[in-house]
């Protein structure tokens, strides 16, 4: 079984001092990994796909 690849995602947060990135293999899963974490409410944090070419 082929896995699917995982990717880079911006996540925001209610308090923006706690925005980070994460790999996860959709956004929803990067999105609920972090409210399980901190403890924010289903639905707080917002998962962005980084899609910014690497810095050489």
């Amino acid at each position: 079984m082929k896995r699917k690849p995982a990717n880079l995602y911006w996540l925001s947060m209610p308090s923006p001092e706690e925005d980070c990135f994460v790999i996860a293999r959709n956004s929803r899963s990067a999105a609920v990994f972090e409210e399980q974490e901190t403890g924010f409410e289903s639905g707080d944090v917002r998962a962005e796909l980084d899609t910014a070419p690497p810095v050489a």
